[in-house]
């Protein structure tokens, strides 16, 4: 799901739960939390004397860079944040120039996730959505980050796409049978969405890095077909 799973082969200790004894024999020399984080463990890892930067979940590209740029002057590395930047802007620019010659509707996109209460107006799905020139069908419908996506809403909306998770490697029985049982319901048959279920990558749906970019582009391939070479996607860093 990730885009640095090649670079993380390269880390002998990998942290999948943070004890405080772990962090402690490890000693780092920054932690990076974010608004997502528990207060009482920033807190926590505070009192011992860590240096600790909390970065807010972004809801907006701008966001993203935000945080770039914060964690770049924490580590003392200005210039590389800058270049990360820069490669975001140029990445955005030709997302822009391409998206705003193309002539028809713009399209209404309906995310189908497990998180039922996720993609309204107002969280970085919504974003990416709007920058890849897709209507996004759940805030479409008024509904804010966090509420409930009721299958009423669904059927009133009347998608032109439906977008979910691509299959991967080590999902779930229960991840595999939620599709299929959502789109079975009798309540939904004859939308027209139906007939363009599109599976997309979930480092494209929920991205909240540098490689949103890339998760514009993937939105935008799925709603008009293959605008955008994807073949060298990889991490945009500045080092």
């Amino acid at each position: 799901m990730s885009w640095i799973v090649e670079e993380s082969r390269q880390i002998p200790v990998k942290l999948y739960f943070y004890p405080f004894e772990t962090v402690l024999k490890l000693k780092p020399d920054l932690i990076i939390a974010s608004t997502w984080t528990k207060p009482e463990m920033i807190q926590g890892y505070r009192d011992l004397g860590f240096s600790v930067i909390v970065c807010k979940g972004p809801d907006t590209v701008d966001e993203v860079k935000k945080t770039i740029l914060m964690i770049a002057d924490a580590v003392n590395e200005q210039n590389a944040g800058v270049r990360v930047i820069t490669e975001i802007d140029r990445q955005l620019d030709e997302i822009a120039a391409e998206l705003k010659n193309r002539k028809e509707a713009v399209p209404v996109g309906m995310l189908v996730s497990q998180m039922t209460s996720y993609g309204g107006k107002g969280c970085m799905f919504d974003e990416l959505c709007s920058k890849a020139r897709v209507c996004n069908g759940i805030a479409k419908m008024g509904l804010y980050n966090g509420q409930f996506v009721p299958k009423e809403l669904v059927v009133a909306c009347d998608p032109d796409f439906f977008m979910v998770s691509a299959p991967r490697q080590m999902a779930t029985e229960a991840s595999r049978n939620f599709q299929l049982e959502y789109f079975n319901d009798p309540a939904l048959q004859g939308l027209r969405g139906l007939n363009n279920i599109t599976n997309i990558p979930d480092r494209y749906l929920y991205s909240a890095t540098q490689n949103c970019v890339y998760a514009i582009k993937g939105i935008a391939n799925a709603a008009y077909g293959n605008v955008f070479d994807m073949s060298n996607e990889h991490l945009i860093k500045g080092y």
